[in-house]
């Protein structure tokens, strides 16, 4: 019994070996397990596939909320009507405008040609669409107010001279008797 109590046993003679062996196996085994899982630890970035970085795609198909981006396309296709809806209220404004705009220069042709005596002449022929060119409009007019017109005799003009030459001799009466008046209140 002391040989089995030197060696480390537990009293029985008989055990000594076999307890040893399992021991032995316990040690290697935690040592094999130990030696994976440092090589596991150690090497765990050059194990097969631990050169790719792992990722998820950012919108996967079976977690997106469908109706949240219908109702943003569905806002999103509003705003460009309602941009377009503005764009085209704008452009039909801005051709009542221009209407507008030819609509007084023409009449402003009318009352010249009115004013001018030149009613049969064809001032309404002149291009507003077209950019103003000085030297053809320069020709145009010299056209419209040549050597005929000038000749013509106007009516309203001789009605207005006479008018006016009878205001003159009337007031020119007036002048002689109040230049009367003033002479005889000198004699007095």
């Amino acid at each position: 019994p002391t040989s089995g109590a030197a060696a480390g046993t537990s009293g029985d003679g008989d055990d000594g070996p076999a307890d040893e062996l399992d021991e032995q196996e316990g040690e290697e085994a935690f040592s094999d397990r130990e030696d994976d899982f440092e090589r596991t630890y150690n090497f765990r970035y050059e194990e097969e596939g631990a050169s790719r970085v792992m990722s998820h795609p950012r919108q996967a198909e079976s977690i997106r909320r469908q109706t949240a981006l219908a109702r943003k396309r569905e806002a999103e296709a509003a705003k460009k009507e309602l941009k377009l809806a503005e764009r085209k209220r704008k452009e039909a404004e801005l051709r009542r405008l221009k209407n507008l705009k030819k609509q007084e220069v023409l009449d402003r042709l009318r009352t010249i040609q009115k004013v001018s005596g030149a009613e049969g002449l064809p001032l309404s022929e002149v291009d507003l669409s077209k950019d103003f060119d000085p030297e053809e409009w320069d020709k145009r007019m010299a056209e419209v107010f040549n050597d005929d017109y000038y000749a013509q005799e106007d009516a309203e003009f001789a009605r207005l001279q006479e008018k006016l030459e009878n205001e003159g001799g009337a007031a020119s009466a007036r002048k002689q008797s109040i230049e009367a008046l003033a002479g005889r209140l000198g004699e007095a």
